[in-house]
């Protein structure tokens, strides 16, 4: 992945970086996806959020701000992590992404079920606007775990309900590691009713 930003330094070890990986120490240099963190504990999660805030005070790439965002969502800055989604630049929004980072951002690593109905509607919205962007599926799964765990546990009438949003995900082919990484992400296990259904439609 080449990182068209001014200039970068490798937030794990220093030296100035032009591409994906460190050419001294190895270390990935712009987080990418939530699985990226696995292997960070707090110290160099921290870190990295130093380096990519140092970059940011120069240039406001989007790429930068959402490694930030993965950053804090790592260590349960949820406030911090959307501000530096929402802080992108107008010709970044059309990555979904950001949308559903912010949706994750917004929950705060507690259940849908717990959340003020503003909040799910807001949550909604954004996965609404990644579907429309993108068609593989995770942004449908992702609406279909809130409307599972907000709207059918709660016996609340929707429309779409989580079923029919799970079947389109599926048939978006949404791969089921990024299903486990959202989950992961979330910091919520996936529910068995939920896992029970999608099962049934073949993943």
């Amino acid at each position: 992945m080449s990182i068209s930003v001014t200039a970068i330094h490798c937030p794990n070890c220093g030296a100035p970086a032009d591409s994906g990986f460190c050419a001294f120490c190895g270390s990935k240099i712009l987080l990418t996806r939530y699985r990226d963190t696995e292997r960070l504990n707090d110290i160099s999660t921290k870190k990295y959020l130093q380096a990519y805030q140092t970059q940011l005070s120069v240039d406001n790439a989007p790429q930068v701000g959402v490694a930030a965002a993965l950053c804090c969502l790592k260590l349960g800055l949820y406030d911090r992590a959307a501000k530096y989604l929402t802080a992108a630049p107008d010709d970044a929004l059309d990555d979904p992404k950001l949308y559903l980072l912010y949706g994750t951002a917004l929950l705060g690593g507690k259940m849908p079920f717990v959340a003020q109905r503003a909040v799910i509607d807001e949550v909604d919205r954004n996965l609404s606007a990644a579907s429309e962007i993108s068609q593989d599926g995770l942004a449908d799964f992702f609406r279909a775990y809130v409307r599972y765990d907000y709207f059918y546990r709660k016996q609340l009438n929707v429309d779409p309900d989580f079923r029919k949003l799970l079947s389109s995900a599926h048939h978006r082919g949404v791969a089921r590691d990024d299903a486990n990484e959202l989950f992961e992400m979330l910091r919520q296990p996936f529910p068995a009713a939920m896992l029970q259904e999608y099962k049934r439609l073949g993943a």
